[in-house]
């Protein structure tokens, strides 16, 4: 019985976290160049919007959204993830997964998976309309004053790519026409069929920006 109960503990892991080799649809056409933290700026004029999509060793584990515009700031939301939580020794609020006061800047989150079992992260930026950022953004901020709000971003464990995946195709169907998406790296490999305008890579040899080969705009 102890014996069954470990396959069947195994089994619902895989299931769960779905094995994959990390970075799995990088294209091999499109040209990089490596990124130095000290001089690495994310935010400027250009409304973008980020999805974090973390592998640790040999399976994917978690999907992470950012939103910024510089008119409205940026959010951050971390579906049943860990930044903030007394677990770990970062400290923030946490909002219904909304992770503010500080709301970390990319950086902030690759140092914070130190913690967790990361082998690797895609950072996948669209660049977007500042009027459809700004929706995003205040559709998400309509829970943190209280109550589940327009769109509630209380997520149950394991379901952080189903619950971005569905937030997207919902709230920007044109921009993002895609299916609600369990696993993390099947939602990398729908994300990499929208032509993101960079990717971020961070693994053990360091940061790397990846482009499309035809990309002036780096």
């Amino acid at each position: 019985m102890a014996k069954m109960g470990t396959v069947l503990g195994l089994s619902i892991l895989v299931f769960l976290c779905g094995c994959h080799a990390p970075n799995p649809h990088l294209p091999i056409d499109w040209n990089s160049r490596p990124v130095d933290p000290l001089t690495f700026k994310e935010d400027g004029p250009q409304s973008v919007l980020h999805v974090f999509i973390i592998y640790a060793s040999n399976m994917c584990s978690h999907t992470v959204l950012r939103v910024w515009d510089p008119e409205l700031g940026v959010v951050f939301w971390d579906p049943a993830g860990g930044y903030g939580k007394p677990d770990y020794p970062v400290v923030a609020t946490r909002i219904r997964d909304l992770v503010v006061n500080p709301t970390p800047s990319i950086l902030d989150y690759l140092e914070f998976r130190q913690y967790l079992p990361t082998d690797s992260m895609e950072i996948f930026e669209f660049e977007l309309e500042s009027e459809l950022a700004q929706s995003l953004i205040q559709t998400l901020h309509t829970g943190l004053k209280g109550g589940r709000g327009a769109y509630d971003t209380k997520t149950d464990p394991f379901f952080c790519s189903s619950s971005i995946s569905k937030f997207l195709a919902e709230q920007a169907p044109s921009r993002f026409p895609i299916s609600k998406t369990f696993y993390p790296h099947d939602f990398a490999k729908h994300l990499y069929q929208l032509h993101p305008d960079r990717v971020l890579l961070y693994d053990e040899s360091g940061i790397r920006h990846y482009f499309p080969s035809e990309s002036v705009n780096l």
